[in-house]
């Protein structure tokens, strides 16, 4: 944190947060989405007066106001409040946060759905089913359980702490791929594992009909036998 100026210093946290949001509309150039005025925030830091915990509310509305601008760039709109008055930064990002959240909760439970889904549709499927048909099956329900169960991560009561970060970080697809990926893993190393008995099986088969006299066809013995 030595890189960031101390909020003792309000010109140089002005002059922080001002570049910071430059260097932000650098990036959207050609955007077409109107800046947001965040004089007064500016203010804040720039008057001697204002308190730690007004400084403070200032950079978190300069920081939502950068979020909520990044996405309305990507077409990202927060709803229409139903507040009388105007919202402001921080309003607005609540309503897109909240939104957030919707999605978080569909993703996982629609992933995890499609593997329970598809687990059953793989079992009805098969008309001679085996032991590993029944293990492929309990294996994909359970984790299409365990990835549907991942949307509780979004109560109110989780939004802070390590699962709160987690939710706003960008692991929410690599969690589903890992997942996706652990199972074709297990469920390739299973086919493996029955293949080799199977073969295996039909190895030994082979060498004992190879040595037992009379019982290399199917229904008797052989015509030698009949003769003794």
């Amino acid at each position: 944190m030595e890189n960031y100026p101390s909020t003792d210093q309000g010109t140089n946290l002005a002059v922080y947060f001002n570049d910071t949001v430059q260097a932000l509309y650098g990036r959207f150039s050609g955007s077409t989405i109107e800046q947001p005025d965040l004089a007064a925030y500016f203010d804040v830091f720039s008057n001697t007066t204002t308190s730690l915990d007004q400084r403070i509310a200032a950079g978190y509305n300069i920081t939502y106001a950068g979020i909520i601008f990044i996405c309305k760039n990507f077409e990202i709109e927060p709803p229409q409040s139903d507040l009388a008055v105007a919202a402001g930064p921080e309003q607005d990002f609540k309503e897109i946060y909240d939104s957030y959240i919707v999605v978080f909760i569909y993703f996982f439970v629609a992933a995890g759905l499609t593997l329970i889904f598809l687990a059953l549709l793989f079992f009805l499927g098969r008309h001679e089913r085996v032991r590993g048909d029944h293990v492929l099956m309990i294996v994909r329900i359970l984790v299409g359980l365990g990835l549907s169960v991942l949307a509780l991560m979004a109560l109110p009561s989780n939004l802070t702490g390590d699962i709160g970060s987690y939710i706003s970080s960008a692991w929410m697809l690599p969690t589903v791929a890992i997942c996706y990926a652990l199972l074709v893993l297990f469920e390739n190393l299973l086919l493996y594992y029955v293949r080799k008995i199977v073969v295996g099986r039909e190895k030994k088969l082979g060498d004992y009909v190879s040595v037992v006299p009379g019982r290399n066809r199917v229904g008797g013995d052989a015509h030698h036998d009949h003769a003794v």
